[in-house]
């Protein structure tokens, strides 16, 4: 999973936070078991990126705008996926973000 680079990353995360919310945590934990550490590391990159940029992020364009409850919702939705790959420190930054 080399191709962690600029605006790819971005669309990359945003397909792959959409998949989380079709999928769930459970399904998506279970597919990255017997990921390496340095792939987990890319995808905890992309789930970042992703909900930087996509529907959770203030840069979704003008019908989007992000909702502080939107992205508070999706960390309470995807509570055991966040505990897992360990983004707890993004989220609260990110919801700090969009409190100003």
């Amino acid at each position: 999973m080399d191709c962690f680079d600029g605006e790819s990353a971005y669309t990359h995360g945003e397909y792959i936070v959409d998949l989380i919310d079709i999928i769930g945590d459970d399904i998506f934990i279970s597919s990255m078991r017997n990921v390496g550490i340095d792939d987990w590391s890319h995808v905890r990159s992309y789930i970042y990126a992703g909900l930087s940029y996509g529907k959770y992020s203030r840069n979704a364009g003008d019908n989007k705008k992000l909702e502080c409850g939107d992205l508070y919702s999706f960390s309470k939705k995807h509570a055991k996926l966040i505990k897992y790959f360990e983004l707890e420190d993004i989220i609260t930054m990110m919801l700090k973000k969009t409190n100003k």
